[in-house]
């Protein structure tokens, strides 16, 4: 048995090393889920948006290709010349490839937001209708900064810091120690030296202890 019965503050400093090293551990947790969330957010804003180009380039494309049909119908009966109807055309692929893009698009902001918010099938699908109504009247309510999580956890850090300081201000004091020791030995013969036979000698019949104390 080996006790300290004085430190001078050391073991204190030491265990508020390790509870600050704790707090600034989960407040570094609380900060990666806090930005993990964000960044949902703004993958879930980017796919809505994404979304929204395709219903524009999906409409460009009808327009064009009815505009199309128009020209090629005009040309046919000699009332526009041909060129009209090859600009039309190049109008209405070069329409469908920003369709293509958008749809390319759209695929990759799903994909991002599916690896943030690890859906069970794997496709991530959003309902933007909300956001395309008249926005909340009331602004949205400022939090203290004092309560964000990277505030927190480089308060922690300080701390922890100061606490390391603190033990190691103290690592020049002297140290005691007490050290104890018991022990025992079955002897299994009696003070005449005879052997009672049996179990004699297996149980610790004869004691002694130690003590010393060190600095």
């Amino acid at each position: 048995m080996n006790w300290q019965p004085f430190d001078f503050g050391a073991r204190g400093a030491k265990v508020e090393v390790a509870r600050q090293g704790s707090e600034a551990a989960k407040q570094a947790s609380t900060l990666t889920q806090l930005q993990v969330s964000a960044n949902a957010g703004s993958a879930f804003f980017d796919l809505a948006a994404a979304e929204q180009l395709v219903t524009v380039s999906q409409a460009n494309v009808r327009r064009l290709e009815s505009f199309a049909k128009v020209v090629h119908v005009l040309v046919d009966n000699t009332l526009c010349p041909g060129a009209d109807a090859s600009q039309a055309d190049a109008q209405l692929a070069l329409a469908r490839n920003q369709l293509i893009q958008a749809e390319t698009q759209v695929a990759v902001e799903r994909a991002a937001l599916t690896e943030y918010l690890q859906t069970k099938d794997g496709q991530a699908e959003v309902d933007a209708s909300a956001l395309l109504s008249a926005p909340p009247a009331a602004d949205l309510a400022a939090a203290a900064m004092a309560s964000h999580p990277f505030v927190l956890e480089e308060h922690a850090l300080t701390l922890e810091h100061e606490a390391q300081l603190r033990f190691l201000d103290r690592s020049y004091v002297p140290v005691f120690s007490t050290s104890g020791v018991v022990f025992g030995r079955g002897a299994g013969t009696s003070t005449t030296a005879s052997f009672p036979g049996g179990t004699a000698g297996l149980a610790p019949d004869i004691l002694n202890w130690a003590r010393r104390a060190s600095r």
